[in-house]
């Protein structure tokens, strides 16, 4: 069972929402390309394109958890043990 750490405000959610959906979405897109390497090489600009997005949108995803665990004040917590569940704005610790 996760303990709730913090009721995150609406927007907190929907912020990190957004962003953890992209991340997934282009680390998906990555991996469908990369298994057709015609469309997906090295040297392509759509390659490129892909990596930048993910390296800009990961930045988004850490400054988020970094000012969430500084607002909050969750210092004390292993940052890969937390969670958000969108469903209920909680924030959580995973056990």
């Amino acid at each position: 069972m996760e303990k709730i750490l913090v009721n995150l405000e609406r927007d907190e959610e929907q912020n990190i929402e957004k962003i953890f959906g992209r991340l997934n979405s282009l680390n998906n897109l990555s991996l469908t390309f990369a298994a057709n390497n015609k469309l997906f090489d090295e040297k392509s600009v759509l390659y490129d394109k892909v990596l930048t997005d993910i390296q800009e949108t990961q930045k988004k995803y850490d400054t988020w958890w970094k000012e969430i665990v500084e607002k909050y004040n969750l210092e004390s917590y292993v940052l890969n043990k937390l969670s958000v569940n969108f469903r209920t704005q909680n924030l959580e610790l995973l056990s």
